[in-house]
């Protein structure tokens, strides 16, 4: 889904009337796959002696009826750095029979889709990497 569609998807849905659910909680990951070389030039303590291989950013996220807690990581190997945390607001929306929650903050804006497996990730800006001066480039979003 393009961030336009997304970006339609949550006007059309602010819309319609919030369908509330009491004592709403759950926790979503999301990954992205980093080049080491790349982050090793901004963050070197990070990745370590081996640059070979590519470093995960792990964003776990506790989310709550209004608001979430996301903590972000950087996993090297067996090692595991925590970097950021971030807090936020939700607003959870539906367009049809679609539930959307989505998250916001000056750290992350992230779009997801309710599945019969919990929620997806229809979109994620983590502006993070760019603060470390890791130019340009594409950061891929693992599933």
């Amino acid at each position: 889904m393009s961030v336009a569609t997304t970006s339609q998807a949550r006007h059309l849905a602010t819309a319609e009337a919030p369908r509330a659910t009491p004592n709403f909680s759950t926790t979503h990951t999301i990954r992205w796959t980093v080049s080491s070389r790349a982050l090793a030039a901004g963050q070197p303590e990070l990745v370590g002696a081996d640059r070979r291989e590519d470093v995960g950013m792990v964003v776990r996220i506790e989310i709550a009826e209004s608001d979430f807690h996301a903590s972000v990581a950087i996993e090297v190997g067996d090692s595991t750095h925590a970097v950021e945390s971030i807090r936020g607001h939700t607003e959870r929306s539906h367009v049809g029979a679609c539930e959307l929650l989505h998250l916001d903050s000056s750290e992350l804006v992230a779009s997801l889709r309710r599945s019969t497996d919990g929620y997806e990730t229809l979109y994620a800006r983590l502006p993070l990497l760019s603060r470390w001066g890791i130019a340009g480039g594409r950061y891929e979003l693992v599933p």
